[in-house]
């Protein structure tokens, strides 16, 4: 994928994100759409909504007056149905990585806690799709967050004494949705760093995908009651699983927040 391209599914998905139309545009979009197309228009999922809208937008601004290409901007997303963007994303991914699974790949392995836990469920969310819900399901079945992986095998060269304090951030993803609360600290404790201990370690930072930005208040306090506790034990940095988490609570950590795999990268390179 093009990096044009990629740039305008980015925003795409943003957009959908605030996909609401207000009163003035439902409006607008009744008097240019007849009863039937009006109907259709109604039963399209918020997101396509949104994006019709934005497409008729750019074509009035761009001066096209053609009262059918229009109508075909904002109706060009209505043959989706109810197919929603979750799912459409799964699609994609599915085809793409059924290739690798079919050469002999063992495993997908997965940095982002928060998207390890969507992809396990992959299988579930297809699971009446007669095109896709066996590869969904081998899909599920085989996705590791990348902890797992690593747990399984000899470190035993990266081990090193390390005085720095580190405080681990436990993603809600990992711990809760994936159910492997604890294996990070116990791994990365095996290699020799030296873990503060965090209070209420089973609470959410705020970031919770979408929520911080649909919730933003709340998602505040809860990242504020979160770095108190990682900060409490004067860590040099927190380490995390998950870039949501790493992205909100940078914005207000006072030390450095990284990706747990990255406090190997040192080890990995230095002399054995």
């Amino acid at each position: 994928m093009g990096l044009s391209r990629l740039a305008y599914r980015v925003r795409q998905f943003a957009g959908s994100l605030w996909s609401g139309l207000d009163e003035r545009q439902r409006v607008g979009i009744d008097r240019l759409l007849t009863a039937e197309q009006r109907l259709l228009f109604r039963q399209m999922a918020p997101a396509y909504q949104w994006h019709g809208f934005v497409v008729y937008s750019k074509l009035a601004a761009d001066g096209c007056d053609d009262l059918e290409v229009l109508r075909a901007g904002l109706l060009h997303d209505v043959g989706k149905g109810s197919v929603t963007l979750p799912y459409r994303v799964a699609v994609v991914l599915l085809d793409a990585w059924w290739p690798r699974l079919e050469a002999g790949a063992e495993a997908i392995v997965i940095t982002a806690s928060g998207c390890g836990m969507m992809v396990k469920e992959y299988g579930y969310l297809l699971r009446n799709d007669l095109r896709y819900a066996k590869k969904a399901a081998r899909v599920s079945e085989l996705a590791r967050d990348l902890v797992e992986v690593l747990a399984r095998e000899d470190l035993t060269a990266f081990v090193r004494s390390r005085e720095q304090r580190i405080a681990f951030q436990s993603p809600c993803s990992l711990q809760h949705g994936q159910q492997l609360a604890g294996i990070t600290e116990q791994l990365l404790r095996k290699l020799g760093f030296n873990l503060t201990v965090v209070n209420d370690s089973h609470l959410c930072c705020g970031s919770a995908g979408t929520y911080s930005i649909l919730q933003p208040d709340i998602a505040k306090r809860l990242r504020e009651r979160k770095l108190e506790n990682l900060e409490a034990g004067s860590p040099a940095l927190i380490a995390t699983a998950n870039i949501g988490c790493l992205a909100f609570i940078s914005e207000k950590a006072a030390v450095p927040v990284k990706h747990w795999i990255e406090l190997l990268e040192p080890i990995s390179i230095a002399p054995i």
